[in-house]
């Protein structure tokens, strides 16, 4: 066998035993670089050779990991009583406090801010604290926006709605809104919706399994990122919990939760030393049915921005000072 026949196989031998490809653009590329080398200097330089080759078939280094997308945008509209209820004049700074997060239901672990908007975890380690919301709803459309920082969440961050009868701490770190029958949570870091999720069931041929976890929004597989403000949204007319994230409404999370006639107050479950949430009150609706004056002033918005318009042209309507207020969703005095 020639002497350069031999080196070839021998070449071979080397990519086969590093388990390389030989791709056409690689081997363009060996072949480019040693075009001006002559058939004895390779030969020749036969140690070399096999170190270039080596050096040529490294793996590449690997892509620096991708930012993770927001929430997933859904298809789902956002209910017309959910659009007219945002669009409503904001609610005033009393209102806000009146609805706020209460000043004794909640874990010793916790404490409320002055004006009840915003409340502190003290930095406690192995355990697991909630609060409850000052006001119960047994009726009526209600709409609470929650700011809550991704890097105060920690491991187990759930927002979501309870029963007087929740608790309201426990030893180690749980997902505690949402461990058993008294409430349901959105659990923010796995994205996953819990109820129950503490009890142990027996399914239909008596074989015990804990209760079935799902992820939300339904099109939710694997962790990713939620902004640190997004909205909640009960309507126990309906029966319903469901979340708004960058003004996109992400469906139903559960269902059922007029069923027993439970009164049922915001709640949050907290692990992270030192997290701050913040709960403000968007507004409500008691009787399901907007009065005339909210109705109006909805359906001039609408049309308003109805071609892409901003809503800042509002001013350039041909209205009395006080009306063009009311239609930008200043607060009412």
């Amino acid at each position: 066998m020639p002497r350069f026949e031999e080196v070839s196989a021998q070449l071979s031998f080397f990519y086969n035993w590093f388990d390389l490809d030989l791709t056409s653009e690689r081997i363009d590329r060996l072949e480019t670089e040693e075009s001006n080398c002559r058939q004895e200097e390779m030969e020749r330089r036969f140690g070399f050779a096999a170190r270039a080759v080596l050096t040529t078939r490294r793996k590449p280094d690997p892509k620096p990991p991708q930012p993770q997308p927001d929430i997933v945008l859904t298809d789902l509209p956002t209910p017309g009583r959910v659009q007219a209820l945002l669009d409503m004049p904001r609610v005033s700074k009393e209102t806000l406090s009146e609805y706020g997060w209460d000043f004794e239901d909640h874990s010793p672990n916790i404490t409320v801010a002055p004006n009840s908007l915003t409340c502190y975890r003290n930095n406690i380690a192995q355990q697991t604290d909630c609060i409850r919301g000052k006001q119960g709803f047994k009726t009526g459309l209600h709409v609470w926006e929650i700011r809550w920082a991704a890097n105060n969440r920690g491991t187990h961050a759930v927002v979501g709605v309870g029963t007087k009868n929740a608790a309201l701490s426990c030893n180690s770190y749980k997902a505690l809104v949402g461990i058993d029958a008294e409430s349901w949570g959105w659990e923010l870091v796995r994205k996953q919706l819990l109820h129950k999720s503490g009890i142990v069931e027996e399914d239909v041929d008596g074989t015990p399994f804990p209760s079935r976890k799902k992820y939300y929004p339904e099109n939710v597989q694997k962790p990713i990122q939620l902004p640190d403000t997004f909205q909640v949204v009960l309507d126990m007319n309906e029966g319903t919990l469901a979340f708004m994230s960058n003004g996109v409404y992400l469906g139903v999370a559960f269902r059922g939760l007029n069923a027993g006639n439970k009164e049922l107050f915001p709640m949050i479950s907290v692990v992270w030393g030192m997290a701050r949430v913040t709960m403000n009150y968007l507004g409500g609706i008691d009787t399901g049915v907007f009065s005339l004056t909210n109705s109006c002033r909805h359906i001039i918005r609408k049309a308003v921005t109805e071609n892409g318009a901003s809503i800042d042209r509002i001013s350039e309507l041909n209205l009395p000072v006080v009306l063009k207020k009311f239609l930008e969703r200043e607060q009412e005095s």
